[in-house]
């Protein structure tokens, strides 16, 4: 973010935001240039940002956006053939060696999908409290999937109980008993069946 560089003699400004290799250019003793550099157009003129955009692909950006805020939102990459800004579609993508992940495009203009985005890319970099907070999800998820389990075999266990017994069971009853997730109370009406008198004594129980 506002990393300022010297595009030439006259031109001396901050990109707004950029991407560049990390490390030193063997070439120039110095940090890499800008690979991909973001202009947010708000207080400066069209004319300014196009001049800008202008300077930094002579000294070598190879990509430049314009992230237009005010009035109808925009981006745009500058094309160094036409002189001109392209925009680019909404519904668009930005894909380039120096991204992790796609960037969507919407992304730039809605502050709501920027954290998404970020999440993506940090995923896909294999950002380590992402990676913790997954297997934490996934091993929530395995535990509910086991008690799901768990009390559907105690349902179907509650099922022979009151069979064995000569218990009727209705067809809503039976899908009350085998919905249960819940395996206390799963537990609990098992003990019920052994000694209820119907199916309502069993599913009655809380």
């Amino acid at each position: 973010m506002d990393l300022i560089s010297r595009y030439a003699v006259n031109w001396d400004f901050a990109s707004d935001s950029c991407v560049l290799k990390d490390g030193i250019d063997p070439a120039t003793g110095r940090r890499y240039l800008e690979e991909m550099a973001f202009e947010v157009v708000s207080t400066q003129t069209d004319r300014k940002v196009t001049e800008k955009a202008e300077v930094m692909h002579r000294r070598g950006v190879r990509r430049i956006f314009g992230i237009w805020v005010k009035g109808r939102p925009r981006v745009g990459e500058w094309s160094a053939e036409s002189r001109s800004w392209r925009l680019l579609d909404e519904g668009s993508q930005i894909e380039d060696r120096c991204l992790g992940a796609p960037l969507p495009v919407k992304a730039l203009l809605d502050t709501a999908l920027v954290r998404r985005a970020v999440v993506r890319a940090l995923e896909i970099q294999g950002e380590p409290a992402i990676q913790e907070l997954k297997a934490a999800a996934e091993a929530r998820g395995e535990a509910r999937g086991e008690a799901r389990g768990e009390a559907r075999g105690i349902a179907g266990s509650i099922l022979d109980v009151l069979e064995s017994r000569g218990i009727a069971v209705s067809p809503a009853q039976r899908e009350e008993i085998l919905g249960c997730t819940d395996v206390d109370r799963s537990k609990r009406r098992l003990r019920r069946a052994a000694v209820a008198t119907s199916a309502d004594e069993v599913t009655a129980v809380a």
